[in-house]
């Protein structure tokens, strides 16, 4: 049985030697084990540097802890639930490859959805027609694809909801998505994005206003009482509180994404 070292004391093994072992003894899903600890769950920040000192159990916990975030951000962007795990995994493979490019400036979980929306751009660069030069986050992704959301909704107003954020730019359908879905702060928005906060904070009052609008649109169509801002954020956040909960009864979360073996 491994000895049980209290966080509190900062003593965690930077360094796991496996030397001793054979092969046949090695669990090669050993980091997806969370560490044994006798205090308080530990920070991203702890596990991060665990982590990063060669403790791939420290890694599959810190990975575990922030999957539904990363499956929750391409939930509405891509359709193919195929191509979402691959997306995942791209990100958590790219987020293991470049550990060492993380100064720990930002949040680590606004580290990671900045890598995952790099992986959704790429995703999008590759299938959409457009000139090299235009960028992707300009567009809408109804522009770039006729296929719906991978969320199923539950009611026509979580059905317009969801389609209206597919025809506002993808920038400005991310921005509104991280405040409603990932509960991040203009400080963090503008992490994942790269920008300041003020920025951020004009960008996410411009893409309320464009999502309100789209979504009075669809109900002018469909001749239904059009909505209010309010309401927007009202049905925003109560689909959030389900995309965590969309998981069929009986069945259990994901446990996480498999690591590349460490060279």
């Amino acid at each position: 049985m491994r000895e049980c070292v209290p966080l509190s004391t900062r003593r965690w093994p930077l360094k796991r030697d496996s030397s001793t072992l054979s092969d046949s003894r090695r669990d090669p899903f050993d980091f997806l084990i969370p560490p044994v600890l006798e205090s308080a769950v530990p920070s991203d920040a702890e596990l991060f540097e665990a982590w990063s000192g060669g403790d791939r159990r420290a890694g599959g916990a810190l990975f575990q802890r922030h999957f539904e975030a990363v499956r929750r951000f391409f939930a509405n962007k891509v359709h193919d639930p195929l191509e979402i795990e691959e997306l995942i995994q791209r990100t958590f493979t790219a987020c293991v490859e470049g550990r060492d490019r993380f100064e720990g400036r930002a949040s680590f979980r606004s580290y990671l959805l900045g890598i995952a929306r790099f992986q959704c751009f790429k995703h999008w660069e590759a299938r959409a027609k457009l000139d090299r030069h235009d960028p992707v986050d300009d567009h809408p992704i109804a522009e770039m694809s006729d296929r719906p959301s991978s969320v199923l909704a539950r009611s026509a107003n979580e059905r317009m909801l969801l389609e209206a954020l597919r025809h506002i730019p993808l920038r400005e359908q991310t921005v509104v998505e991280l405040h409603y879905w990932q509960d991040l702060s203009g400080r963090e928005i503008g992490e994942v994005l790269g920008l300041p906060e003020n920025t951020i904070r004009s960008t996410l009052r411009r893409a309320k206003h464009k999502l309100h609008k789209q979504l009075c649109r669809m109900q002018q169509v469909l001749g239904v009482p059009e909505t209010t801002e309010d309401d927007l954020g009202a049905w925003a956040r109560a689909l959030r509180g389900r995309l965590d909960a969309d998981i069929p009864a009986g069945e259990s979360r994901p446990p996480g994404p498999s690591l590349p073996q460490e060279k």
